[in-house]
C-alpha cells in the first residue's frame, strides 16, 4: 500500500470514529472539553449484522488496548439503520491525537496491515457516512450537569436520547438562539427538572444547525411532558408569533429518538462507573454444535 493510501486511511479514521451531541462532561478535570466529534453511518439494511460485528470488533480492540473512547446509538424513531458514534474532544488537536490511539489499538496484535483491513471491511456495509464537529453550548442548555462527575452520571444512566435538530437560515442564528432561550425559560418557570443539552454545528454539517437533546432513562419519561405550544402560552407569550419567528429563522426541524448501543461503544471509565452492568454487556453464549443443539 502506498504512503498516499495510508494517509487516506488515517483521514478515514478521523471521519469515522472521532465522533453528538449528547455526552457533555464525560472527562475528568475542571474544564469539560467543548466539542462533540460525531460519525453518522447509514447502514445497508441487509448488511446490518455485518456492520455490527465489525463495530463490536473495533470497540473490543480499543477497550482492550486503551484506544479511543466513544458512545454509539441508533435511531429507533427516525430514519432506520442510522448509527451515530460520539466522542468528546477538547479541540481539533485532541481529535488528531485520538487517531493515533485508535490506529494503535486496532494494530496492536496484527500490525498496521490488520488495522487497515478492518477499516476497509467497515466500508462495505455502508450506504453513506459523514463526520461532523459540534460545539457544546452550555449557555443555551437547561439543567445541565454542574461538573463532569454529574454529567457522567446523567449520560451513564441514560438509555435513550430525544433529539431536536434544527437547521437555521443564514444570518439567523442569534435570532434562533433567542427562541431556544424562550423555551428554556418557559420550562424553568414551569419548574421542570429535565436536562436539555444544546450543541451547535461547527464543521461537516451543511449551514448552521442546533442539537437540543434530552437524555432519557426510559421512553416513558416523555409521557406527560408539556408541548412547546403549551409552555409558550403558559408563559404569557403568543405561540403564533413564536411559530412565525421559527419560520423566519429556520429551514427545518427534525425530532428523533436514539437508543444507546453499549456493545458498539467504548465508553470512558466515568460513564461505565455510572452503570457497569449496562455499559459492560456480557457476550452472547456460543451456539451449541450439531447434535447438542438438537437435543
Amino acid at each position: 500500500m502506498s504512503h498516499k493510501d495510508g494517509n487516506h486511511l488515517c483521514e478515514e479514521v478521523f471521519q469515522r470514529f472521532f465522533l453528538a451531541a449528547l455526552t457533555g462532561g464525560l472527562m475528568t478535570g475542571q474544564d469539560a472539553p467543548g466539542y462533540l466529534d460525531q460519525f453518522i453511518a447509514k447502514v445497508k439494511p441487509e448488511k446490518r449484522a455485518e456492520f455490527d460485528a465489525i463495530s463490536k470488533k473495533m470497540a473490543a480492540l480499543n477497550r482492550r488496548n486503551k484506544g479511543d473512547t466513544w458512545l454509539a446509538s441508533e435511531n429507533i424513531y427516525g430514519e432506520n439503520n442510522v448509527v451515530t458514534f460520539v466522542s468528546l474532544r477538547g479541540g481539533f488537536g485532541d481529535a488528531e491525537k485520538a487517531i493515533g490511539l485508535f490506529m494503535g489499538a486496532l494494530g496492536k496484535q496484527g500490525g498496521m496491515a490488520a488495522a487497515e483491513k478492518i477499516l476497509q471491511d467497515s466500508n462495505a456495509p455502508l450506504v453513506s457516512a459523514r463526520s461532523e464537529m459540534w460545539r457544546r453550548r452550555p449557555d443555551l442548555s437547561m439543567n445541565a450537569p454542574a461538573n463532569p462527575t454529574e454529567a457522567a452520571a446523567v449520560i451513564g444512566k441514560a438509555r435513550f436520547l430525544y433529539m431536536v435538530t434544527v437547521r437555521v437560515r443564514p444570518g439567523r442564528a442569534l435570532e434562533y438562539e433567542d427562541q431556544i432561550k424562550m423555551v428554556r425559560d418557559a420550562r424553568t418557570k414551569a419548574g421542570q427538572k429535565q436536562t436539555w443539552l444544546v450543541s451547535q454545528s461547527l464543521v461537516g454539517a451543511q449551514g448552521t444547525s442546533f442539537h437540543i437533546t434530552r437524555p432519557l432513562a426510559s421512553l416513558g419519561d416523555i409521557d406527560g411532558s408539556p408541548t412547546v405550544s403549551e409552555l409558550i402560552r403558559a408563559n404569557g407569550r403568543d405561540y403564533k408569533e413564536y411559530q412565525r419567528y421559527l419560520a423566519e429563522n429556520t429551514f427545518s426541524t427534525e425530532i428523533t429518538i436514539g437508543r444507546y448501543l453499549p456493545e458498539l461503544s467504548n465508553p470512558p471509565a466515568e460513564i461505565v462507573a455510572a452503570d457497569p452492568a449496562f455499559w459492560n454487556p456480557k457476550p452472547m453464549p456460543a451456539a451449541k454444535k450439531g447434535a447438542e443443539a438438537t437435543k
